[in-house]
């Protein structure tokens, strides 16, 4: 046996590998397969009406169009630098032109990113970390968001949003968010909800593909590397090491 015959295909493994891994962070990173947001509605105006942490709080009604966990939220209003408080909240009893108590509420929240849409309106957006923000199809919620500054206003929404059902109900107000009025005249405020990222098919195709190709790999560089007894002499007597006439497996001759 020669070092050549072990040399080339384990570069050859190697290089499978290489090629399997890049396919695998190809599929999952560059090949994702945007889901629809459960509520999608962009702005229309500036705001005139302030929400902020420890009141006046402001939220808005939606009828989510998947059955998803909540991945980020996206709001529009005015230029405010500080943190937000986000809140979710149920919709299933009899008054339905009011929230329930909160579902959950997110405190301190840091926006991934916010940018000027124009002079009047500022766009945010942030992650929701939280398993609870899971939404059902054709259920209404409401959707509050608060500044811990002061003076920021929410932008208006059309309440015909581009993505999900017309809102059934005017926005509302709270000055502690557990007693809640509707503003009138009927208002409703700009802002959409998306839920997780997931693999089209043709990706988990890849990934399956990836996968394959590591595992062929190692096969074929274990197949091929050399183990400690193929040099072993062959249990013949008087034979020389093992060679041609060695039956493989029971180093005989």
């Amino acid at each position: 046996m020669t070092t050549t015959r072990t040399r080339f295909p384990v570069r050859g493994a190697w290089l499978k590998t290489a090629t399997a891994i890049a396919g695998l962070c190809f599929a999952s990173a560059a090949l994702p397969n945007p889901v629809p947001p459960a509520y999608l509605d962009f702005p229309v105006a500036p705001g005139t009406f302030v929400s902020r942490t420890g009141g006046p709080l402001l939220a808005d009604d939606f009828v989510s169009r998947l059955s998803r966990p909540i991945a980020f939220v996206e709001w529009w209003g005015s230029e405010s630098d500080a943190l937000w408080e986000l809140t979710l909240y149920s919709n299933t009893d009899a008054d339905s032109a009011l929230p329930d108590a909160a579902r959950s509420t997110l405190h301190l929240v840091t926006p991934r990113w916010s940018y000027p849409v124009d002079e009047e309106i500022f766009y945010y957006v942030a992650d929701v970390d939280d398993p609870t923000w899971v939404l059902v199809r054709g259920q209404s919620y409401w959707f509050g968001v608060a500044s811990y500054g002061e003076g920021w206003t929410w932008a208006l929404g059309s309440g015909n949003p581009e993505l999900g059902d017309a809102q059934r109900e005017s926005a509302v107000v709270s000055a502690d968010g557990e007693a809640w009025v509707s503003l009138e005249p009927t208002t409703n405020f700009a802002f959409g909800l998306w839920p997780e990222l997931v693999p089209e098919p043709g990706s988990l195709f890849l990934l399956g593909l990836g996968l394959a190709g590591i595992v062929l790999s190692r096969r074929r560089l274990r197949f091929l590397t050399p183990t400690a007894d193929a040099a072993a002499p062959c249990a013949c007597r008087g034979a020389p090491p093992c060679g041609r006439g060695c039956s493989p497996g029971t180093r005989r001759c």
